[in-house]
């Protein structure tokens, strides 16, 4: 990789988690393919980025959507000419218990919350293979570990993300691809606060010690 810079796909990247993601591997010299539903978004990030002096390009698509992966892997390659890392922050938290759940919510939080990241990491996996190299991270949750009522599809889909790290990491070192999954607890964002009144709402409401920020240096006052 020499006089070359690493190469990062970040998924959920518009706001929140995703969005600080990006600016932080900006600043630690990643080029960005960054990837979510608004375009607009997106846009403001990579404005960002470019004004710290970095280079990030958009592609606005559907995680949910089987083809969104390989297109975004291929507008990596096709932009930087290589792709050395991916973090997955695309994701849902809806807070409703199980015997409420529609079809329809069951089958968008596995979609979103395990099976776009399986996806994004098998289509870039087959991309970092050719490299002998290369980092995925997904975005997991506390929630993986422990839950609360009305928290039943977000629990067992981020543990299944952390099943599946487990999995890919043994699967894929042979490739000198590493695979990690953090577990972030409540992170003040526009999801969490909306979620969090659900819960209150729904008679279930979850309480924290304290919450983070998606950027502390952003939040820290004078």
């Amino acid at each position: 990789m020499a006089n070359r810079r690493a190469v990062a796909l970040v998924t959920g990247a518009s706001r929140g988690i995703g969005a600080e993601v990006a600016r932080s591997l900006a600043v630690a010299g990643f080029d960005l393919l960054l990837t979510a539903r608004s375009a607009h978004d997106l846009e403001a990030v990579a404005k960002d980025v470019r004004a710290g002096g970095g280079r990030a390009s958009c592609l606005a698509a559907d995680a949910e959507e089987p083809a969104s992966s390989a297109a975004a892997v291929e507008a990596a390659q096709r932009t930087f000419g290589r792709l050395d890392a991916l973090v997955c922050c695309a994701g849902v938290l809806d807070v409703v218990k199980l015997r409420d759940a529609s079809d329809e919510r069951l089958l968008r939080s596995l979609s979103l919350n395990l099976l776009a990241p399986m996806r994004f990491a098998r289509d870039t996996a087959r991309a970092m293979a050719q490299q002998r190299g290369g980092r995925i991270v997904f975005v997991a949750s506390t929630f993986a570990f422990v839950s609360a009522a009305g928290y039943s599809l977000y629990t067992a889909s981020k543990a299944g993300l952390v099943g599946l790290t487990r999995a890919l990491a043994l699967e894929l070192v042979d490739d000198g691809i590493r695979v990690n999954a953090i577990a972030p607890g409540q992170v003040r964002t526009r999801c969490c606060s909306r979620c969090c009144s659900a819960s209150a709402k729904s008679g279930s409401p979850v309480t924290f010690r304290r919450s983070a920020s998606p950027n502390p240096r952003r939040s820290r006052r004078p």
